[in-house]
């Protein structure tokens, strides 16, 4: 999630030279003009303005939707609202989602499908009609029945990133609203939903027609593909037992439910200031990197407790194809007091990747020191030949101690 919610930090020339820059514009600049259509927000659109990609404020942007602070401050005053994600439908999550559409910032998470793909606003069959997956009770029941599409779905991030902020804010992650249900229509989900507990009264009055407290109309995307899927929802069976309260309550009549503390894994990486980037012409590609490093994500169960062991002066490499390749240096031997596991590599990977890729040319390299109880070295992306790489890493090993976080863990 670090970046479907933070775009690149602005570098001057640097992003003049990559190419990473948005238009913002408050004119309605595509020739299809939704704008002028009165219930659209804002809009992502592939037609460049002086070469760069275009995003589009409507006038309803600033009279209809309404700021972070004056939801905030909607919700403070009525805890109703706190337990319903629609109530922070802002012109913050229309901004985040709009962002999700730029393939070279904030929507790298959504990477992988097609090269330079960003997020997409994803369809979906819902009542027999093909839909947009739209609002959050659209994206969960995508969610649902294709977690690939809810994977590059800019709804389901921006209302996730939505979500924890409320809970964080309110000590409640937001139960409503519901999954949409596949088989009513949406006319009909949107009653049910307008009837689930927190829903805003001002949002009442308006018709399922009104388009314009949906996030985004892309001009370019009005037409569903010609295959877009109808799967069924996924079996209970693929949900752990304490999820399924979830599953068997009704629209309206969500249980709570608290994840056990013990199956949630948490973020063990560095932070974006202790990595050193070296992103250059010569870096890997980033295309091998996410294929080098796809075998630390395929069982996250065991990567959990799998340790990393090794010989101070040795090299382990966690995984290469082609010019990508991962490594880590260590510069104290690792035993049985270190506790540094595949989830930990993958934490810094990550880490790493989002940090320094190089927007449009797909390059990453870059490298994060270790230090904590019992491990000591350095993770670094760097480039090879196809086989792991020989000798010493090139250039000093950077490990700068850590005195937050990770110390004696």
């Amino acid at each position: 999630m670090f970046n479907a919610a933070k775009a690149y930090r602005g570098w001057g020339l640097s992003d003049w030279w990559n190419d990473r820059y948005v238009f913002l514009s408050c004119i309605d600049e595509s020739a299809s003009k939704p704008c002028a259509k009165g219930t659209v927000n804002a809009y992502f659109t592939p037609d460049r303005k002086y070469g760069y990609p275009l995003l589009v404020f409507c006038p309803r942007f600033f009279t209809k939707v309404p700021s972070l602070d004056d939801a905030i401050a909607s919700i403070d005053a009525n805890k109703d609202y706190q337990q319903n994600a629609i109530n922070l439908q802002t012109r913050a999550t229309t901004f985040m989602h709009e962002l999700l559409h730029v393939n070279w910032g904030s929507a790298k998470e959504c990477r992988g499908l097609k090269e330079g793909e960003a997020c997409r606003d994803q369809w979906q069959n819902i009542g027999g009609t093909l839909f947009k997956s739209y609002r959050p009770g659209a994206a969960k029941l995508l969610a649902k029945r294709n977690i690939t599409l809810a994977a590059t779905n800019n709804d389901n991030y921006a209302y996730y990133a939505a979500s924890k902020f409320m809970q964080k804010r309110w000590k409640t992650y937001p139960k409503y609203p519901s999954a949409w249900d596949p088989n009513k229509s949406r006319a009909e989900n949107f009653a049910a939903q307008q009837n689930e507990p927190g829903y805003p009264n001002s949002l009442k009055l308006n018709s399922v027609d009104d388009e314009g407290w949906d996030d985004a109309v892309d001009p370019s995307d009005d037409n569903p593909p010609d295959n877009v899927p109808n799967d069924p929802l996924y079996s209970s069976d693929s949900y752990p037992d304490w999820y399924q309260p979830v599953l068997s309550g009704t629209s309206g009549n969500v249980p709570d439910v608290t994840e056990p503390s013990g199956n949630t894994m948490t973020y063990n990486g560095p932070t974006p200031d202790a990595v050193v980037c070296e992103t250059s012409d010569g870096s890997p590609e980033m295309n091998d990197c996410f294929h080098a490093f796809g075998s630390l994500k395929e069982f996250p169960t065991l990567a959990v407790i799998q340790l990393v062991q090794g010989k101070k002066g040795g090299t382990w490499w966690a995984g290469y194809v082609h010019s990508c390749a991962l490594a880590i240096y260590f510069t104290d031997d690792w035993t049985d007091d270190c506790k540094f596991t595949l989830k930990d590599v993958d934490d810094y990977s990550t880490m790493i990747t989002e940090k320094c890729s190089t927007g449009n040319n797909d390059k990453i390299g870059g490298q994060a020191p270790i230090t904590m109880g019992g491990c000591s070295g350095q993770v670094q992306i760097m480039m090879t030949g196809g086989q792991p790489p020989n000798g010493s890493p090139p250039g000093k090993v950077r490990v700068k101690e850590r005195r937050n976080g990770r110390d004696g863990r």
